[in-house]
């Protein structure tokens, strides 16, 4: 130990480590030069931290979409000005007077009248072209009162899995995918309860005052107007020889020779998909 200690003494203390400095003088690469120049020419205003500007890619949309709204009448005496609108009611209302939605009654007493609008929609293709004017005859069901008006409610409309399942199986099979709307597909089922609306303007038979619009068959816009569809539908696929899933109430299934055809119902809208040659002749029965 003694001889260890002597040994370290007589080295001495170690020289200190001096720090490295940087000369402030150095000059900047020119590539920070130009990349600091550059920000310095795109700095924000003065004033504000940041200028948000809309991008112009969007205007012509814009522009678009402003022109259609504008295209469908916001009242109804500016539907009757123009000669497509006019024709559009005329043709809902011929629909409705072809199956004896209503008859015309004495206005109750005792019972609350429904009261009715037109409601305008314009159909577009894919280009942008006006496809269609269309119009229903609707009423206005948040009126009605629960208990007194109606008792039960229920609307057809399939889980989003069922959906999903639907699209996957069509891809893997290989198959196209449907899709049906079903026209005046209120109009066609009738109601059990007591049911009153006003006259549709325009169409009014008798004095509106006194006479009313008693429903023998369901109408848009009613509280159970989707309830009184959906058991003459499935009695219908059930019919043709579809059967119905115990997993969802509202997909359907009928396998011909061995090709299958399968039904996916959503309150008046189908989705078809399976083997071609089946989907075609379904589609004609269902348009029968």
């Amino acid at each position: 130990m003694g001889e260890e200690e002597s040994h370290h003494e007589e080295e001495g203390p170690s020289e200190p480590v001096h720090p490295i400095v940087i000369s402030k003088t150095r000059k900047r690469p020119n590539w920070l030069k130009s990349t600091l120049l550059d920000a310095e020419c795109h700095e924000a205003t003065k004033g504000s931290l940041r200028e948000s500007k809309k991008p112009k890619r969007y205007f012509g949309y814009a522009a678009y979409m402003t022109k259609l709204i504008e295209a469908k009448p916001s009242t109804f005496e500016e539907a009757l000005n123009n000669k497509e609108w006019k024709d559009a009611m005329n043709e809902e209302y011929q629909s409705i007077m072809k199956n004896g939605v209503w008859e015309i009654v004495l206005r109750p007493e005792d019972k609350s009248v429904v009261t009715t609008k037109w409601i305008y929609k314009i159909k577009h293709v894919a280009d942008g072209s006006i496809d269609k004017y269309k119009v229903r005859f609707v009423a206005r069901g948040f009126f009605q009162l629960e208990g007194i008006d109606y008792e039960e409610t229920f609307a057809p409309t399939t889980r989003y899995t069922t959906i999903q399942s639907l699209v996957s199986l069509a891809a893997s099979m290989g198959w196209n995918i449907h899709q049906m709307d079903v026209n005046i597909v209120f109009l066609n089922c009738t109601i059990d309860e007591e049911v009153y609306i006003e006259q549709p303007l325009v169409f009014k038979v008798k004095d509106s005052k006194a006479y009313v619009c008693r429903l023998k068959k369901a109408l848009y816009g009613l509280k159970k107007a989707p309830r009184a569809w959906y058991p003459r539908m499935d009695a219908y696929l059930q019919r043709i020889g579809f059967t119905k899933s115990f997993a969802d109430s509202n997909l359907y299934m009928k396998v011909v020779d061995g090709e299958p055809v399968i039904i996916l119902l959503y309150v008046d809208d189908l989705l078809l998909t399976g083997v071609e040659g089946r989907i075609e002749e379904c589609k004609k029965q269902l348009a029968a």
